[in-house]
Parts: C-alpha cells; structure tokens; sequence
C-alpha cells in the first residue's frame, strides 16, 4: 500500500456549495486506487495530482496545522473527521488506534503507538552518535 499526496479542486462529500482547492493524503495500492480512496471523503473531484509520499503521518498533522501531543512514541491528535482521513489514509485505522479522553481540556484525542516520529529520529541519531564512538 502506497501513500500519495493529493491536491485537487472539489468539496466534502455531502457539502453544497462551491469547490475549493484541497490537500490531502490517500492510499492505494497504486495512484488509479488511490484516486478512487479519495472519493470515500470528497466528492467532484478535478484537476487531481498525485505524488507518492515518503511523509510520515505526524509529518502529515504538522504540515496540516493539526495540534499534536506525545509520549514517548506514542503520538496523540485530537479526534475529529480529518485526522480520522489521515489515519485511514496512512493505514493507522482500525485496531492500530485508540481514542480516549483528555483529563487536561476534557476533549477526544486519538492515541497512535509507535508513530512520533521525532521520538524515532532521536533514536536512531542516538545510534549513529553510538555506534560512530565504538567504531
């Protein structure tokens, strides 16, 4: 399964009113599949690019303006439509995520081991800095 960047002019499923241009992130198993995962969301979708992607979900999130939050590796969003699309659109949906309620602002957030990125750049930076001491 591949992940791919999507711009394109159209509008939420369901919406009225005009089309405005959107960016997001599918899945596919090629760029025609991923094409047709957009309409799970959207709806009269035109003048759509894709490119494949090597951005990570939180990538994703920051580049969204979407709050973020962690511990650990583990990368806490809030719940809501959108960062469900990029869940599934990462294929982080089903069973590889929970939702729980914050004792801090009361609200959902969604909790997804092992996807903070920062924690595993931090990782492997201490790794290299290790292994570059005893080699």
């Amino acid at each position: 399964m591949k992940t791919y960047k999507a711009n394109f002019t159209g509008r939420l499923k369901g919406a009225i009113g005009v089309f405005y241009p959107i960016s997001t992130y599918t899945k596919g198993e090629d760029e025609a599949a991923a094409r047709l995962f957009l309409y799970e969301r959207f709806e009269h979708i035109s003048c759509a690019i894709l490119d494949e992607s090597e951005t990570t979900l939180y990538q994703a999130c920051v580049d969204a303006g979407i709050a973020t939050d962690s511990h650990e590796s583990d990368l806490y969003i809030p719940d809501t439509a959108e960062t469900r699309w990029l869940c599934k659109a990462f294929g982080r949906d089903g069973a590889l995520l929970s939702a729980f309620t914050s004792n801090i602002d009361g609200k959902r957030w969604l909790d997804l081991p092992f996807c903070y990125a920062p924690f595993w750049e931090a990782v492997e930076n201490r790794s290299k800095a290790r292994n570059a001491t005893t080699g």
